[in-house]
């Protein structure tokens, strides 16, 4: 089932979308070291003396994880790193942790899940069985959290692995953490459409939002292996959430390129594509598309 947000109103929006959809019911299995070794480091942007005082800013997912300093004077990330692994185990949220704890010593400490066990519901209806919600994806090994999003009247409750919960916070004592749907559904992404499917890449996952009338009405994270997935699943999105496709925006950002494939499949269904446009935050030393970035910008930009 697909969490769906209705205004004044809670209800589960089931899209029966033909593929297998990824990290429905269940969070990443934590194998060994031997059983997973694929750590790859595919960006490494900025080598500059980081100032103390700045905020450690980390997405960490199932098959990624992006890290950098935001130095929120000059509102610039610094020197960051997207490392990208099969399976997350143990040996390699140490590998990933011991690299950033050698950065600098930092002010303050944001962690932001982008694991997809995710709901987000009304705050009223929030209050009225918080542990309904805060248990409906729990299972094994896993840590209930929440973020308060009251411009959208929404709370944001999620699950986040216990092991790496507490590897972090051996390393970060004060670390604080947040969810990957609160500053994609908070932060403006440059366009005023009132329907538009917003639509993240990683490696292999794509996570998408749907704002329509000023709601919030999907928010999910599926797995694709070529282009025709994502066609797929966004015009089932389209269809079942019952918006006009020609007026509907597609707002891109990720690790998508406009000269890709993928790229030239979605203006072929699809009339309105377009690439987010970045806060009022920017990367030292990048010459890399801004889209790229912008869930690390939008994070830095709920500083």
């Amino acid at each position: 089932m697909s969490p769906a947000y209705i205004k004044g109103d809670f209800k589960i929006l089931e899209l029966m979308l033909g593929f297998k959809r990824w990290g429905a019911t269940e969070l990443p299995e934590i194998r060994t070291l031997q059983q997973s070794q694929n750590l790859k480091t595919i960006f490494s942007i900025g080598d500059v003396q980081i100032i103390n005082g700045s905020t450690l800013l980390c997405e960490w997912g199932e098959d990624y994880c992006c890290f950098a300093a935001y130095d929120r004077q000059t509102k610039k990330l610094q020197n960051l790193q997207y490392i990208t692994f099969e399976c997350l185990t143990d040996s390699i949220s140490d590998n990933i942790l011991g690299q950033i704890k050698e950065e600098t010593e930092y002010d303050k400490i944001l962690f932001c899940s982008c694991f997809s066990q995710a709901t987000l519901v009304p705050i009223k209806t929030y209050k009225q069985d918080i542990l309904f919600f805060e248990n409906l994806y729990k299972e094994k090994n896993t840590v209930a959290l929440r973020d308060v999003i009251p411009e959208w009247e929404l709370v944001n409750s999620y699950q986040f692995p216990t092991p790496l919960y507490k590897n972090i916070l051996a390393v970060f004592p004060l670390a604080c953490f947040s969810h990957m749907y609160t500053p994609a559904i908070k932060i403006y992404n440059g366009y005023a459409a009132e329907s538009q499917v917003t639509v993240y890449f990683t490696p292999a996952n794509f996570r998408v939002i749907v704002k329509n009338k000023g709601q919030v009405q999907l928010a999910q994270v599926y797995r694709y292996s070529v282009p025709l997935d994502v066609v797929y699943y966004l015009l089932k999105i389209v269809q079942e959430i019952g918006l006009v496709k020609d007026d509907t925006f597609i707002i891109l950002s990720g690790l998508i390129e406009q000269d890709s494939a993928l790229y030239k499949e979605l203006h072929q269904y699809f009339l309105n594509v377009h690439f987010a446009l970045p806060p009022n935050v920017s990367l030292v030393n990048n010459e890399l598309p801004e889209h790229f970035f912008i869930s690390m910008y939008n994070l830095a930009a709920c500083e």
